[in-house]
């Protein structure tokens, strides 16, 4: 049986250092060389920012405001972002923020954000619960203002 076609085949040369990074990255993911590489082009090319953030770096909070208004987040009177529903998210967008940079969902050097690496638009929740894994009983990341809170 042949191998289904996924598209024009296309020839590349690495350094081999490069190329070293780049078979341990796809083994610790489980993937092949070559789909590492087909994700890792789909994700650079899915960093998008708004006109105005365009060619600047921008702060993680920044980002994270976009990825909140994306998704019909909003704030409480206490400065909580909540989702759609109504159900806490975060304590602040600072909590917001270092939970998304640790779900990889920012571009490096504040670029952008990697919309590919979010769960589906239409499956907001499933964003808000993506956030709220990295976050403590109470909403707070543990490296929010410089110390660490206690999980729990």
């Amino acid at each position: 049986m042949a191998r289904p076609e996924i598209g024009d085949r296309i020839a590349t040369r690495l350094p081999p250092d490069l190329l070293e990074r780049v078979d341990a990255a796809a083994a610790s993911e489980g993937t092949s060389r070559a789909e590492w590489l087909r994700q890792a082009a789909r994700d650079a090319l899915s960093v998008q920012a708004p006109r105005y953030t365009e060619g600047r770096r921008r702060s993680s909070t920044e980002l994270a405001r976009l990825i909140a208004h994306h998704s019909q987040w909003h704030w409480s009177e206490d400065d909580e972002l909540l989702d759609e529903t109504g159900q806490r998210v975060a304590h602040t967008i600072e909590d917001a923020a270092e939970a998304m940079q640790e779900l990889g969902w920012f571009a490096p050097g504040g670029t952008g954000v990697i919309w590919s690496r979010l769960p589906e638009g239409h499956v907001r929740r499933a964003r808000a619960l993506a956030v709220v894994s990295r976050l403590d009983e109470r909403g707070r990341h543990q490296h929010v203002n410089g110390s660490a809170v206690a999980r729990s």
